[in-house]
């Protein structure tokens, strides 16, 4: 469906297999939730378990969900890139974007205060808190004018945080 409601398909580009994978595919809540289909599929056929597909699935949602909301305004749409690669025992996912950078880096995801009513909850402000929570390594620069969010999952026996 589009997001208009309609059926219909977005399309993705896909280069290689998941030793590394690139997915290319336009900003939109559409095209990303297909592009974490597509990631989905290839974790499943890591082998990893539930909790860590989840994980890295929750992740990736997050942030790509920031770049469809704030690296481009709806009324100029771009695109978006996810590369991942596994070394060894990690798997390393890089998101790179031509939108808005973040002026101060990659925000620190303090937890928002949740011993409130419901009424006086902030709307946002969560996701980079699971970002960091969630990721064993997070980093962000800008190279020119494209934005690259890099995610490291501990995939392994490895010790976790980088």
């Amino acid at each position: 469906m589009t997001e208009g409601g309609e059926a219909n398909q977005i399309p993705i580009t896909m280069i290689g297999d998941f030793g590394a994978m690139h997915l290319i595919f336009p900003s939109g809540e559409m095209p990303t939730r297909n592009a974490l289909r597509e990631v989905r599929q290839a974790l499943d056929s890591l082998g990893l378990t539930a909790d860590l597909a989840g994980t890295v699935e929750i992740v990736l949602a997050e942030a790509l969900n920031n770049v469809v909301e704030h690296a481009y305004p709806p009324e100029n749409p771009g695109v978006i890139e996810v590369l991942c690669k596994q070394e060894d025992e990690r798997l390393y996912f890089t998101i790179c974007d031509s939108g808005e950078a973040l002026i101060d880096g990659v925000p620190e995801g303090i937890p928002a205060d949740i011993a409130q009513p419901l009424e006086f909850l902030p709307e946002g402000g969560f996701g980079w808190f699971l970002i960091r929570e969630l990721a064993d390594t997070v980093s962000y620069f800008r190279l020119g004018q494209r934005n690259q969010l890099r995610l490291g999952f501990c995939i392994g026996s490895c010790s976790g945080r980088a």
